[in-house]
């Protein structure tokens, strides 16, 4: 290291990393990546599990829903009751079976070379390239893949429902313009009341 003038220290950049740091610093980034996306994919299968089998169902009326997007949505939505195994199976997997492969690279010595290699190039989640960070990304998203079904249905199924709660407002806003407003309205439901107990009253 060299001091500049004004006091501070330049830091020289870190040599090239070799490709036995290459490796383990991939090895171990993809497993990180492995776990992230299962304990990703099992809490989005849990919040969306609900919303995504609404979907399923009512996108699957083909009497109202006859075009072949519906029926993309109906399969999205009845893609995880259909193989609610397969999923449960998939994530702990993605979640147990990293651990299992980063303890054997550890018995090869690989962990100390990962270790050294992420102080000096960063990790899965320093914010930097480190060596093989595309590779990881890539993996990352193709394991992800499955989850998204259930997302798309889920999403689908909370813009119906939104849709219908605007329609619902919609049509309320009819009928009060019909009964001449909400003042008139909230006025002739106090009227009506207070003449049901004045009549209460007279019969006591």
């Amino acid at each position: 290291m060299s001091s500049s003038p004004f006091g501070q220290e330049n830091v020289e950049p870190s040599p090239p990393p070799t490709g036995l740091e290459i490796a383990a610093s991939t090895a171990f980034n993809l497993c990180g990546a492995s776990m992230m996306v299962g304990l990703l994919g099992g809490v989005s299968l849990y919040v969306c599990s609900f919303p995504a089998t609404i979907a399923g169902v009512m996108f699957g009326d083909g009497l109202h829903f006859r075009e072949e997007g519906w029926s993309f949505l109906s399969w999205c939505g009845s893609l995880l009751d259909r193989h609610m195994r397969w999923f449960i199976s998939y994530v702990l997997i993605l979640f147990l079976g990293p651990l299992c492969v980063m303890w054997i690279l550890g018995l090869f010595g690989l962990g100390k070379i990962y270790e050294s290699t992420r102080a000096k190039y960063g990790c899965l989640l320093s914010g930097k390239r480190y060596p093989g960070y595309l590779v990881v990304r890539l993996w990352a998203g193709a394991l992800f893949l499955p989850f998204i079904p259930t997302i798309i249905a889920a999403i689908a199924s909370f813009m119906m429902g939104l849709l219908i709660m605007f329609l619902l407002g919609l049509y309320a806003l009819v009928e009060l313009g019909r009964f001449g407003g909400l003042r008139y309205f909230v006025t002739r439901i106090a009227v009506r009341d207070g003449m049901r107990d004045a009549l209460g009253r007279r019969r006591r």
